[in-house]
This record gives structure tokens, sequence and C-alpha cells, in this order.
């Protein structure tokens, strides 16, 4: 079954290279989550959009959810190439899995360099920027993509393009909730690899309580205190990753910038991922097991 959907979004993704040809250039139209929520989005969900060239599919099968995407964006971006980002974005044909009824594991996976899950858009979100200091993978010091010591190009959504030409975001992205009040209640945005559901920083005072007060999530990451040992020197600023340290409870969420509670979407309750506007803003780290496509696994902490 799966071999001749691939086929067919294939040949979609070849028809809407050859517009994207014709054309010469995007055109770009303000996007709501609310035309993904009038779709299916839980079990059968193919979004299409005619003025981008967008187009998404995701289904489930069984014991496995399935994701299709071209990662063109349904909403204005930045230039690309820029000064900070010098690669120019381009239509792509990913494909991902994950559990149906994912359930939370004995140890987390760390994301590290891969996407940590895709927005109902089609575009990946992702947490780490390939740099470090002194462009040494091992001076055990990585930039945070926000931290200010380097200048990644991002576009008012924090998203930019790898030179592949995929476009992603690094966090919350302003056009994907354009129009849209965060506040009246949790807002679905995306699944993460291992297929627990992503949701914007607001959400129930009482996780379990949908009549409470919806209030800012905040992660339960703390920049640490006095100077580095050694490598950049200085103080524990933010501007490198190693900067901050997870303090549990410090916060609403735990070490991947999950909790678990009632939502809309899921009412008798489920564990969910929250992007945040402070540091990690993009989870670091998956709650259960990962399915194909996301990124290698890296050595688990829980």
């Amino acid at each position: 079954m799966h071999r001749y959907t691939r086929i067919s979004f294939s040949v979609i993704l070849a028809v809407f290279a050859i517009m994207l040809v014709i054309s010469g250039a995007y055109v770009y139209a303000q996007s709501q989550l609310e035309r993904y929520h009038e779709l299916d989005y839980l079990t059968d969900y193919t979004y299409m959009n005619e003025e981008t060239n967008t187009l998404v599919r995701i289904y489930v099968d069984g014991d496995t959810r399935y994701f299709e995407t071209n990662v063109l964006p349904d909403h204005e971006t930045g230039n690309f190439p820029n000064p900070g980002n010098p690669h120019t974005l381009s239509a792509q044909d990913l494909r991902f899995t994950t559990p149906a009824e994912p359930e939370v594991a004995d140890e987390i996976t760390e994301v590290g360099l891969g996407k940590f899950g895709l927005a109902l858009n089609g575009v990946p979100f992702e947490r780490e920027a390939a740099e470090w200091y002194n462009r040494d993978r091992d001076s055990g010091w990585q930039y945070d993509a926000f931290g200010g010591g380097v200048q990644l190009g991002f576009d008012l959504n924090n998203a930019h393009v790898q030179p592949s030409g995929l476009y992603h975001y690094h966090g919350v992205p302003d056009a994907l909730i354009a129009e849209e009040d965060p506040e009246e209640h949790p807002l679905l945005v995306g699944y993460a690899g291992d297929g627990f559901p992503i949701y914007l920083y607001y959400s129930y005072e009482d996780p379990e309580d949908t009549d409470s007060d919806i209030i800012s999530l905040t992660p339960s990451y703390q920049l640490r205190e006095g100077n580095r040992n050694g490598g950049p020197g200085g103080t524990f600023d933010g501007t490198f990753n190693e900067d901050w340290e997870y303090v549990e409870g410090s916060g609403d969420l735990d070490e991947c910038n999950g909790r678990t509670g009632s939502t809309p979407d899921y009412p008798d309750g489920t564990y969910y991922y929250v992007l945040t506007e402070a540091f990690p803003r993009v989870p670091t780290c998956w709650s259960g097991t990962i399915g194909e496509g996301w990124s290698p696994p890296q050595p688990g902490r829980r």
C-alpha cells in the first residue's frame, strides 16, 4: 500500500517542481493554523497550497504514522540567500515515520543535529546549529542558535535554509500562528519524531484540568552560575548551549520540554512537547521511541 502512496506523492512533487519553474517565483499567503485544523490531522491529513506549492501528507496505517512533505513553506519567508545564510530555498522530498500510539520510553534520546519534528505545514523543527567554538566540534562548546555568538540569517519565523535548500524552524514560527490567539487554548502545531504532539507555549495551568487558566509555560533550563572553565572562557551568558543546565522543577516542563496533560485534541490526556520562547525553544530530546528519518539516535540520559 505504501509503495503506491509514495509513487503518487513523488509524481505530485514533480508536477509542483514544473509549476515552480514556470512561475519563477513564490506567491505567499498568510497562513493560519485553522487551515490545518479543519483537516483530519490526527489520522489522515493532506494539505496543498496552490499559491506556495506546499504539499504535505500525514496519515496513519496500522501502528505507524507516515509523513511526506516537500518542505515548501506556506507563508512569507525572509530573503534567502542573505549575509548570514548563503543558501537558496528549494523543494525537498522528505519522508518520516513515527509510532501511531507513542509511549514514553525508559530513556530519553538526544536530538542533536537533526529534525526534532514536523510542523503541520510540512516544515521541520530543528534545535541545534552546526556551529562550535573555534569551528571545532571537539571543543565542547556549541553555539546556541539564538545566543548571539554567530549570525545564522534567521527570518522573522526563526527559520533559515540549509545548504541542501531545506527551510526549517529553530523557534516559534510567527507566520504559522498569524491571526491566532494562542492564549485561548493550547494550539497543536506539529508532531515530534517519536509521535507525540507539539504545542505552543500557552496551555492549562493545571495540566489535567481544561477549565483551569491558560498560562505561558516555562522551560526548566537555567543559566549556570560563574565562569566557563576553559574553552571560550567568560561568564555563562547563554552564548553556548553548555551555558545552560536543566534544573528539575524550576519551570513547568521536563528535560525534553514536555509534560503530560489534557488538550483539546487529546481530551483523555497525552504526553506532549512545547515550543517555548526561552531556551531551549525547540526540545533537546525525545521522551519516546523515534521513528525513521529524523536523525541518528544518540545515547540518552534518563
